[in-house]
């Protein structure tokens, strides 16, 4: 399994599939805009140049226009990801 993982996330409204990663920790830089994240239900508002660190098994959504750079180490593996629901009416 490599070392990490990085890509850049664009999002106009957010990101509204909750899943979980088994053993990625999950880091994210966020360049621009602002938004929440949900980890674990709990609210972590967000804003340009802030960093949102979640450790494996953290049910992870958020909200919000962002441009981000996201890191994952050890690497996103599609097999290790679990997807538990879509969040509606938000």
């Amino acid at each position: 399994m490599p070392g990490a993982g990085v890509v850049h996330v664009s999002v106009k409204e957010g990101h509204f599939e909750e899943f979980y990663h088994d053993v990625s920790t999950f880091i994210y830089c966020i360049i621009s805009g602002s938004g929440t994240f949900y980890l674990n239900d709990e609210p972590v508002e967000a804003k340009s140049e802030d960093l949102i660190v979640t450790p494996p098994k953290t049910r992870i959504h958020y909200l919000g226009t962002m441009e981000m750079v996201l890191i994952t180490t050890p690497a996103w593996s599609e097999e290790r990801e679990h997807h538990v629901r879509m969040i509606e009416g938000r």
